[in-house]
């Protein structure tokens, strides 16, 4: 990869070039340190990375924009929670054609919850239930924080056609 890397450098094509710098910290992130717990300030790094490779993959310019508190970048959670919430965005609530989308991460913290808001300004869909969701991105997430917190864990989902879907993932402050 790093030899790619400087192939794309020489040729000035700098895209190719951050994309494989991105997708090399996204393959370290995901082998490396085999706790399945990481700080929120290194999944917050990894889902940059991620969005990186998904623009270049898809031609498209999804912007991820945050509103971290920073006593929150320190908390863990577990590793890649919310990756398949961003993948979706990329995946399913956005036109190409559209001028500008965007992905809204907010972080607080609520007492002893750590409250995490992932929103998009894409299409929207008629939400009608977890038990209705077909795919297995957030129904896992699901599974993933019930295992490891038990039910001190939430996950919401409110989505409005032609005005985007916001996830709320709600787990226990850890430091």
């Amino acid at each position: 990869l790093n030899g790619i890397k400087w192939q794309a450098i020489k040729t000035g094509q700098t895209a190719i070039a951050e994309s494989i710098v991105a997708l090399t910290r996204i393959l370290e992130y995901s082998y490396k340190d085999t706790d399945n717990m990481v700080s929120m300030k290194e999944e917050f790094s990894f889902i940059n990375d991620y969005a990186c490779v998904q623009n270049m993959r898809y031609d498209s310019h999804v912007r991820i924009h945050y509103d971290i508190d920073p006593e929150t970048e320190e908390c863990r959670i577990l590793k890649m929670l919310l990756q398949p919430i961003v993948e979706n965005a990329f995946m399913y609530a956005f036109d190409r054609e559209r001028p500008e989308n965007i992905v809204w991460i907010k972080c607080v913290r609520q007492e002893e919850k750590l409250v995490i808001t992932v929103k998009d300004n894409g299409k929207g869909f008629a939400f009608q239930g977890m038990d209705k969701l077909t795919g297995i991105g957030l129904n896992n997430i699901l599974q993933r924080m019930r295992l490891h917190f038990g039910e001190a864990c939430g996950l919401e989902i409110n989505s409005v056609s032609q005005a985007g879907t916001s996830v709320i993932v709600t787990v226990p402050a850890n430091l």
